[in-house]
């Protein structure tokens, strides 16, 4: 039998998912490690409260390129910083967070 754990990577067996305790082991979401690391990816701001940040996200990068590059408006920062990092999703902190969605400049 074969088994395919991650897209097209071959395995014999598939991964032991329960560790020696028989507990479940599940892998954290990148954004979820992004988010716990308390930093907010506009302007730096660190803080130790998880709280004071928030996700901010964007249904489609495209949708992006398509509003800002094809019609040649004036790239807000937080665009471009999507764009390079190319995420769908930014940790920002909550006055990164309400300027994007105020329009206001970062």
């Amino acid at each position: 039998m074969t088994y395919f754990n991650e897209p097209l990577i071959y395995m014999n067996q598939p991964k032991k998912w329960l560790k020696e305790t028989n507990e479940i082991y599940y892998k954290k979401p990148l954004v979820i490690k992004r988010l716990e690391n308390c930093k907010c990816e506009l302007c730096g701001i660190q803080s130790s409260i998880p709280g004071d940040f928030a996700v901010h996200h964007v249904k489609k990068l495209k949708s992006l390129k398509d509003k800002y590059f094809k019609a040649n408006i004036i790239t807000p920062y937080w665009v471009q910083r999507m764009i390079e990092l190319n995420r769908r999703t930014l940790i920002v902190c909550k006055k990164c967070h309400k300027d994007i969605h105020f329009g206001k400049e970062i």
